[in-house]
């Protein structure tokens, strides 16, 4: 019983990291304080102004596909650019036990590159819980695409990444 209840709190307790590298390999990385958002009604605070765009973008093609976004996940949230190993796109970073850390990095050599791609795709990691996919035309997929979203491509792309059988309901 004891052994069973170590586990469950050191397993509470860790914080697990999902990169996505343009070589398709996921790491999983231990130890960083919890960053908590005191209240779920206040609006994120710690999104940086270039990727506040791709987040909107987010929060809108999900409402217009009826999905809704965990509340408590949206307020903890802080996207920013920031240092990550060469090769590694974007990393998303949650405390699955409280949620009160939900951490999405884009590599500081995309600022300034339109990193829509990378942000919707880590914040498909961090807010709907999603894993990758196979297929290379999802934003979900686990390689570095230079598929982009444009008008000829946006609604269909966005239709796949929210089909609910790909992400976790709340």
């Amino acid at each position: 019983m004891f052994k069973t209840s170590l586990k469950l709190a050191v397993v509470g307790l860790t914080i697990f990291y999902c990169s996505c590298d343009s070589d398709s390999s996921d790491s999983v990385r231990t130890g960083l304080n919890p960053i908590f958002t005191p209240s779920p009604t206040t609006p994120p605070v710690n999104i940086d102004a270039e990727l506040q765009q791709y987040l909107n973008t987010f929060i809108t093609e999900a409402a217009a596909r009826n999905v809704t976004l965990n509340t408590q996940r949206m307020a903890n949230l802080t996207l920013k650019f920031g240092p990550l190993d060469p090769g590694t796109l974007g990393e998303c970073a949650t405390d699955p036990g409280d949620l009160t850390f939900i951490e999405v990095v884009i590599n500081e050599t995309l600022r300034g590159s339109n990193p829509e791609w990378t942000t919707i795709h880590e914040l498909g990691h961090c807010i709907l819980r999603m894993e990758h996919r196979d297929d290379v035309l999802s934003i979900m997929n686990a390689f570095d695409s230079d598929a982009q979203l444009d008008a000829a491509n946006r609604v269909t792309i966005f239709d796949e990444f929210f089909d609910a059988q790909y992400f976790e309901q709340f």
